[in-house]
């Protein structure tokens, strides 16, 4: 494998996951680490597969010991997640999730104090 595909590779993941997911760093391997649980297992697991074929496509004599079709189908795989997510649909669910908690708060607080009342016979 060259030197220049796996390096395409590497940056067709990094570019993707700076535009999907907003995750920034030096290298695809920051980047990585940064996007923790945003990335599920499987596609975590082939983007540090094409991290560590880019470190071993380095060195000349390493590089043959590279799987071609594995590194094509990290890729693939993790190309087809990222350009699934949907920035705006993650912003939209995490605004969701904090109003849907703030609301669910401001309801037991309100249930709280209505009970406090007639537990003191003021209502």
């Amino acid at each position: 494998m060259k030197i220049v595909s796996v390096d395409s590779y590497a940056d067709d993941v990094a570019a993707l996951l700076t535009k999907q997911l907003s995750v920034k760093g030096k290298s695809l391997e920051k980047r990585i680490k940064r996007s923790g649980r945003l990335l599920p297992g499987y596609v975590r697991k082939d983007a540090q597969y094409i991290v560590e074929s880019q470190k071993l496509s380095q060195h000349p004599k390493l590089a043959r010991m590279l799987d071609e079709k594995k590194l094509a189908k990290s890729h693939k795989t993790c190309v087809s997640y990222l350009k699934s997510v949907n920035p705006s649909e993650r912003r939209k669910g995490l605004f969701m999730s904090i109003l849907g908690s703030v609301s669910f708060a401001i309801f037991v607080s309100g249930a709280l104090f209505i009970a406090f009342l007639v537990w003191r016979d003021l209502v």
